[in-house]
């Protein structure tokens, strides 16, 4: 497959899996199954939506756990936590986004305690935007999340 085919069907890809899309029917056959070389080519975030997206659409998801695993990206227990679709405090950031996709809005606030200190917030809607959940991360690793 030529480099820029590649580029167009991952580009088709990430559009459809982690912009929402128009279903599952949206996509290509070919893309279906990941490609290796097209999950090593992700970068971290991207792969680790890429992960929820593959399981909310039915897809094929063997090459982006090899390289999420691969990059260390997730260890045994938060694995336990992204296959139920569930996250702890504790858990870091590829934990949420594998395990609820890539959030609605988010929001970097820098933190006036620590001088390099950053916080994001990442904002998830469910249930046709009828309430929303708000996670807390800080150096890469969930702190805390808001329930409604």
């Amino acid at each position: 497959m030529s480099r820029t085919r590649q580029s167009i069907l991952l580009f088709l890809f990430l559009g459809t899996v982690l912009w929402g899309g128009s279903g599952c029917y949206s996509l290509t056959t070919g893309l279906t199954g990941m490609d290796p070389n097209m999950t090593a080519s992700l970068d971290d975030r991207s792969l680790c939506i890429a992960y929820e997206g593959a399981i909310r659409h039915g897809f094929i998801t063997q090459h982006i756990v090899s390289e999420i695993n691969r990059r260390g990206l997730l260890n045994e227990e938060e694995w336990i936590f992204v296959r139920r679709a569930n996250i702890y405090q504790g858990m870091r950031l590829c934990g949420v986004y594998a395990s609820w996709g890539a959030p609605d809005d988010q929001i970097l606030v820098q933190d006036p305690v620590k001088a390099s200190g950053e916080r994001l917030q990442l904002m998830y809607r469910r249930w046709a935007k009828s309430w929303k959940t708000i996670v807390i991360v800080e150096d890469e690793v969930i702190q805390s999340w808001s329930s409604p």
